[in-house]
């Protein structure tokens, strides 16, 4: 077949050399040789002839053919159960339970292609009645005709070969269970204490809990008389046993479920899934259980593989322990952050973990232990027959709900929930330090040779495929399914040889989900005991013990901030809000240049080195989609100023000069220079990063770089940021922004303060071009400062003082900002459409407003008495409602203080002075160090600049007035 016809499989690939280099390597001339099949779907008009029966009584049954085609398995299936004294009591009713299973899953396999069939059959007009549940019934009742299903494969021989393989699997699987169980039982594995008799019988068993491997097999529940339930593992469980003896030893309180071995399967108790312990105790069991995972490298502990038993979580499956390890050339292309973040207790899966809903763009959900809700979006999707009762039903894929039992203790705070996680984690981390030779020697004697999971790929991307093979498309032709799977190889060849992916391959033609394993004592990864590729740096359990060796304190320290970052979404608000005394505090500045210094010193040790090439960088909470509910997600910090790596650097810089440490001023330096010469190397990915502008864009990044390098009196970085700085022109048309935080009025403002006059001009005429003057009575405008009419005036009125122009523009979008004011209710709404709406941040509300106000009496505008414009007057309310929110600077007391402490410049009665140096006292002297001892809100659960504690102490800094660094409320420099 010419590679070219294959190109709508792998658009990818759009070159017969590509898919040559790609294909060949994996499956030598298959694609070569292959023939596409003639298309005989015009046959199955055919079908209708079989229409000879009068309506029946009963409903239309789509799964008649699932039904039909599992129905001649009973004889063989009802004989396996009646072979074992186990189940012949009950053979008849667990022969039927078995076939209902089997029965939805040819159901699901077959689904789509029979919709296509009763499509074209419908369009040949060839099923009888005249009403569309007519025409359904009769497609349905033939549908159950072996003449129905022998043409059907016919035409679609590839869905006959796979239902035939899912079939026999199944049966194969069933066999392979029941008798490996009775055997056990027999020969005493099983012993009475495991099955709760010494004569048991089977009542009930449930198949398919989880995906399918190694030709069908699956785990299922068996519950024996008397409701004595076991789990059965078509796999060997010596990592299980060796698990729950290590556990044991390490901490006894911990629970562990009782494991059985036998021949490559195994059986373990069932977890009760009961009410959990109290809150406290509940917390700190997992935070020890998180330890103990840690210390064994252990990945995938999500909401499936973790339950609740006897009150406290408890792993049902450690298949996945040892599995974080570090690859064969691991750090060529992962970044040094990527790295640093795999080995922290992030990997284990517990704690609370983000990622995107599948098919929802603006939509998360929570696989990790600790962050489930039940209830949730389901993370993979399931064909979902819709518009069922008429003869034009179609397929769609459903992202269901996921129903596991609730872990958390109900109505707990999240605050106790990560304190006392904390402490338990870090008891048993210490105790685990203080003991390392004693584990080491416990690791050797229970994990030697051990066999565990290799999960290579998402088992979600898997899923997803097999989807796609699902289409009819692709039930004409097996060679044609298989040059379809060979998509899971994409991206991937490079790093996985082609054994592998020919495996993955092999599994998925089988239906099942692709299973690897590794060994503890080997660097290959093997495929049902093959081993196909040595991929590993060392061995796991070499990894596992020179990962033992290397805790220490600092380790320790830095997977606590872990903990506490990927709770950034979860602490309640009022964990983050100070609580003034009111009365007034002294404050030293040496108090403030202590807090600031403890801060710089935190964030200097906390920095992940640079590896060969490379560049340091942060691990923590950062944003991802400001659009999400729950947008931070635990991560590589990024390059920008509001919550990466640019925002850091400025606070250190700044930390630097006023504790007068070099070592700050020398790390804000030098994670700086990298960053910006690698978007100077890289013009396509620059002109990516100039959305974002200057709070989430590259030219906060530059903007930080000249103010750093001026800071730290650093002419390389100077350079670079200058040149960095001077490529915003040409990359400008790219911006659609145009408010202050991400878009061109703030670019304007950083600009005038850096006096470059092209960026200026550049910047202003985008500004302009994307200014509504005449806004329509229904669009939204914004009072406040981030992406308001605050900002954009506040960045025209520097502009029109600098260069003598837009004085236009100015006075017009001043009329409309004083439009927006409701004398009725006397405040400042979010938005002309949101009137009742009254925030109290910087970004929005009251506090960006006044701010707006002052940094247009900075730029020569005259004071004003009007109450919209009045300093005293939005100061006053400012200080009266604005403060007990948070530590941060966009929308919290510390951005408010400094607010205050610019407007108090206006204010001649001296009042505002007054009470801008008591809170500011109070934050200095006992807010902010009880803030950062507790470590449960939100501004100190993160690093960033805008939010988190880079913020406070660059607020600090800007409250004493000692450093000439610019502010990210103005992007402007004020020395007081």
């Amino acid at each position: 077949m010419p590679l070219h016809d294959l190109y709508p499989l792998f658009p990818e690939l759009q070159t017969d050399i590509g898919l040559q280099e790609f294909l060949t390597p994996i499956s030598g001339s298959l694609a070569e040789d292959y023939i596409a099949p003639a298309d005989r779907t015009a046959d199955l008009a055919e079908l209708g002839t079989l229409c000879t029966e009068q309506i029946g009584d009963g409903p239309a049954m789509f799964d008649a053919f699932a039904r039909s085609y599992c129905a001649p398995y009973r004889v063989q299936v009802e004989r396996t159960f009646e072979g074992s004294p186990l189940t012949v009591a009950r053979a008849a009713q667990l022969t039927t339970d078995f076939l209902a299973w089997l029965t939805e899953r040819v159901q699901q396999t077959t689904v789509r292609t029979l919709v296509v069939v009763l499509d074209l059959l419908r369009r040949a007009e060839a099923l009888p009645g005249e009403t569309g549940d007519e025409r359904l019934w009769h497609f349905c009742h033939i549908s159950g005709l072996d003449a129905f299903r022998e043409q059907l494969f016919v035409v679609f021989p590839e869905l006959g070969r796979q239902l035939a393989v899912l079939a026999d699997n199944g049966v194969r699987h069933l066999r392979r269970m029941l008798d490996a169980t009775t055997a056990a039982v027999a020969d005493g594995r099983l012993p009475t204490a495991a099955t709760g008799s010494p004569r048991p019988v089977l009542t009930a068993i449930s198949y398919g809990l989880g995906d399918s491997h190694g030709g069908g097999k699956t785990v299922c529940r068996l519950t024996f008389s008397g409701d004595r339930a076991l789990v059965y593992k078509p796999r060997a469980m010596d990592v299980e046993h060796a698990y729950a003896a290590f556990v044991s030893r390490i901490d006894p309180d911990l629970p562990v479920l009782s494991v059985w071995c036998g021949d490559d399967c195994g059986w373990q108790e069932y977890a009760d899934q009961g009410q959990a312990a109290p809150a406290p105790a509940y917390f700190h069991a997992a935070g020890r259980l998180l330890a103990v995972l840690h210390v064994l490298r252990a990945s995938d502990m999500h909401y499936e593989n973790v339950l609740n038993h006897r009150g406290l979580p408890v792993v049902v499956d450690a298949e996945s322990l040892f599995s974080v390890n570090r690859r064969a050339g691991d750090g060529r292309e992962q970044s040094a952050e990527i790295q640093a973040l795999a080995q922290t207790v992030f990997s284990v899966g517990l704690l609370p973990t983000r990622i995107g809903a599948p098919g929802v763009a603006d939509a998360s959900i929570d696989i990790g232990f600790l962050g489930y809700v039940p209830g949730q979006q389901a993370v993979t999707t399931s064909p979902v027959l819709t518009d069922f009762g008429t003869d034009q039903p179609r397929v769609g894929f459903t992202a269901g709900t996921v129903e596991t039992a609730a872990i958390r203790p109900a109505g707990d705070r999240r605050s106790v929930e990560l304190q006392q996680l904390c402490a338990g984690f870090a008891e048993t981390y210490d105790w685990i330090l203080d003991h390392v030779g004693r584990v080491e020697a416990w690791l050797r004697e229970l994990f030697p040779g051990v066999a565990v999971r290799s999960v290579l790929e998402a088992t979600s991307k898997y899923q997803k495929l097999l989807q796609t093979a699902s289409h009819p498309t692709f039930q004409q032709s097996t060679p044609l399914k298989e040059l379809l799977l060979h998509r899971i190889g994409l991206g991937r060849i490079d790093h996985l040889t082609p054994p592998v992916v020919r495996a993955e391959i092999r599994d998925l033609l089988q239906g099942d989900v692709p299973y690897f394993s590794l060994r503890t004592d080997s660097t290959w990864v093997y495929h049902h005991r093959e081993a196909v590729a040595d991929v590993l740096a060392q061995p796991p359990l070499a990894q596992t013990i020179a990962g033992l060796r290397a805790m220490s304190p600092g380790a320790r320290d830095r997977n606590l901030r872990i903990i506490r970052a990927a709770y950034v979404d979860l602490t309640e608000p009022e964990c983050d809000a100070p609580a003034y005394a009111g009365h007034t505090v002294p404050s030293a500045p040496a108090r403030t240049r202590d807090l600031v210094d403890a801060l710089a010193a935190e964030l200097t040790d906390a920095v992940v080195a640079a590896g060969p090439g490379g560049r340091p960088g942060w691990i923590g909470a950062t944003i991802r989609d400001t659009t999400q509910e729950f947008p931070w997600r635990v991560d590589g910090l990024g390059d920008d100023l509001y919550a990466g790596v640019a925002g850091i650097a400025l606070f250190l810089a700044a930390a630097g000069v006023l504790t007068d440490e070099a070592r700050y001023r020398t790390l804000a330096r030098d994670v700086l220079c990298p960053r910006v010469q690698a978007l100077l190397d890289d013009p396509t990915r620059r002109r990516r990063q100039v959305s974002g502008g200057m709070a989430g864009g590259y030219p906060g990044l530059a903007f930080t770089a000249l103010e750093v390098a001026r800071l730290s009196a650093s002419a390389e970085l100077a350079e670079l940021g200058a040149q960095l700085w001077s490529r915003i022109p040409e990359d400008l048309p790219l911006l659609e922004d145009a408010d202050f935080l991400m878009g061109s009025a703030g670019l304007l403002a950083a600009s005038v303060t850096v006096e470059s006059g092209a960026v200026t001009e550049a910047a202003f005429q985008h500004l302009r071009g994307r200014l509504d003057l005449k806004p329509a009575p229904d669009q939204r405008l914004y009072s406040g400062f981030a992406h308001g009419t605050s900002g954009t005036l506040a960045s025209l009125a520097r502009y029109a003082a600098a260069a003598d122009d837009g004085r236009v523009e100015l006075a017009s979008l001043s009329r409309i900002h004083e439009g927006l004011y409701d004398p009725g209710a006397g405040h400042w709404p979010i938005s002309n459409l949101a009137p009742e709406r009254v925030a109290r941040g910087w970004c929005h509300g009251t506090p960006g407003v006044l701010l707006g106000v002052v940094e247009r009496l900075v730029a020569g505008a005259p004071p004003s008495d009007d109450p919209r414009n009045s300093v005293g007057v939005l100061a006053e309310t400012v200080a009266d409602t604005c403060l007990g929110l948070n530590l941060s600077l966009c929308h919290g007391d510390i951005g408010n203080l400094l607010i205050l402490a610019e407007a108090a410049g206006w204010d001649p009665s001296g009042r505002i002075a007054d009470r801008v140096a008591d809170r500011h006292a109070e934050l200095v002297t006992r807010i902010v160090p009880g803030a950062l001892a507790a470590r449960v809100g939100k501004s100190v659960l993160n690093d960033s600049a805008y939010v988190g504690t880079a913020g406070i102490g660059l607020g600090m800094i800007l409250l004493t007035g000692e450093v000439d660094v610019a502010s990210p409320l103005t992007l402007r420099r004020n020395p007081r």
